[in-house]
């Protein structure tokens, strides 16, 4: 016989006191300059996040995920986990773009190592050794100090792996004019889908981490995988999580051509651990389009377990200021009304509502089918945590004997302790995190023959109030 264990099992078609934000702790897995691969970081604010990672996605993410938490309703971020993965796939170095008549030639090399976009300015006129010139590496927002260019055929470098060599033009004085610039940009290496889920993998047991949000755009086979990842954890290690995944966004191709393709890819795709939104919204923080994913990462974390991160009054987006072609996607005077169609078809997405101001999560869907009891997020974290306490709570019952008059431990004694900590952690007179529960253990089993204990535990959620209607009549 193999060693015992205890297994809270989650039975999906039957529905009908924790340290602050510990419920909405996540693992971020993406691209970065900085950090060592697959090296699970902790971090608790943004700066110490920058120290490690630099620069890339994975820090653009957790810049907004701090954005993102109001203070005007007492949401604190709890602390977050960060993982990159091996850069395996290299990046790339674009054309110089020259402005100005300075004659030397150029070429650009080296091996980058984060997305820049590098300007060399031309200060002093002349040939190398006299001419004089200023560098950027963040787009001209900060600067070096004055500087004599090198030799002919020197490079300089400029930093981020790259480099940039000039040869003098003939004659020597005029291979650079003073107000001449020199810019390029560079593309950070990138990870294959290989090293992504090696990255995550690194976390299977940092048991704190409820679930994963992985930063970028993902297919179908990607999610299927994550679906396969979660299934494992849960098996092999009794690690509960579910992933939040980024679906292609739109770019040049029509709305209609879009929609359809995403609502495509998501069929025959079913999985309760996973949850995608194919929807951009423009940051204020970053002053560009991002997935709406970065923002759900953060509601969800500032959410307590049977909330929704679309709850309009706890949680409206904070740094959004456009969803990304949301006039076409909401149009039903068309009759498509695609957002819609969207989240029919189990994505995420998110809304706007008539004559109210703000930019809202509609709700987060689970990617599984209409008839699960797990279909949206507030519904699967509740069971989750229910399974995280029990499981704590009843392990030192594990060996002990089975029968209640033969000292510690015993079968009613199991049930005492599995309900207590249900009771004493979701069913607080005021502040519930669900409706009710029911534990069933035949007391009368046959340990002594199986050497098992089988019981259920049945919870209600608490419902939503995903929509409301009000009938308005005049008084006789």
């Amino acid at each position: 016989m193999s060693r015992g264990d205890v297994n809270v099992n989650l039975v999906d078609g039957g529905l009908g006191n924790l340290p602050r934000g510990v419920d909405g702790i996540h693992l971020k897995v993406g691209i970065a300059e900085g950090g060592e691969p697959n090296t699970i970081y902790e971090i608790g604010n943004f700066s110490g996040a920058k120290y490690i990672l630099k620069s890339g996605p994975l820090l653009d993410s957790v810049q907004t995920y701090y954005a993102e938490f109001s203070k005007e309703k007492d949401q604190v971020p709890p602390k977050l986990f960060i993982v990159r993965p091996k850069n395996d796939l290299p990046g790339g170095i674009g054309e110089v773009d020259h402005t100005g008549t300075g004659l030397a030639t150029f070429v650009v090399s080296g091996t980058p190592v984060a997305t820049k976009t590098f300007i060399l300015e031309i200060l002093k006129s002349g040939a190398p050794g006299t001419a004089t010139y200023r560098k950027s590496s963040d787009e001209g927002k900060t600067w070096s100090d004055e500087i004599i260019t090198p030799a002919s055929e020197t490079p300089i470098n400029t930093g981020g792996g790259c480099l940039i060599t000039f040869t003098e033009s003939v004659p020597p004085a005029d291979s650079f004019v003073a107000g001449d610039r020199y810019t390029f940009v560079s593309d950070s290496p990138t990870a294959s889908i290989t090293s992504i889920i090696e990255a995550i993998n690194a976390a299977k047991q940092e048991y704190n981490v409820k679930y994963i949000h992985v930063v970028g755009e993902t297919e179908k086979s990607f999610w299927v995988t994550c679906g396969a990842i979660a299934d494992d954890w849960e098996q092999l290690y009794r690690h509960f999580v579910f992933f939040l995944l980024e679906a292609k966004s739109k770019e040049s191709e029509a709305i209609e051509e879009w929609a359809m393709a995403r609502i495509n890819e998501g069929k025959s795709f079913y999985h309760k651990r996973v949850a995608v939104t194919p929807i951009q919204i423009f940051s204020s923080t970053h002053n560009r389009y991002i997935s709406l994913a970065w923002i759900i990462a953060a509601k969800i974390a500032a959410a307590r377990v049977h909330e929704s991160p679309g709850f309009v009054d706890k949680f409206a987006c904070l740094s959004v200021t456009e969803i990304k072609d949301y006039a076409e996607l909401s149009d039903k005077a068309t009759g498509q009304a695609w957002l819609d169609q969207l989240d029919d078809a189990r994505y995420t997405v998110a809304t706007q509502y008539p004559d109210y101001s703000g930019f809202y999560i509609s709700h987060v869907n689970m990617f599984c089918s209409s008839d699960s009891d797990y279909t949206r997020v507030q519904l699967l974290r509740p069971a989750d945590k229910i399974r995280r306490l029990v499981r704590t709570k009843i392990m030192k019952f594990l060996e002990s004997p089975a029968h209640a008059e033969a000292g510690l431990g015993g079968i009613t004694s199991l049930k005492v302790e599995i309900d207590n900590a249900i009771s004493s952690v979701m069913e607080i007179k005021g502040n519930r995190e669900i409706d009710s529960h029911i534990t069933e253990i035949d007391p009368n089993q046959d340990v002594l023959k199986t050497g098992k204990v089988k019981g259920t535990v049945k919870f209600k959620p608490i419902g939503t109030m995903e929509i409301i209607e009000i009938d308005l009549s005049a008084m006789s």
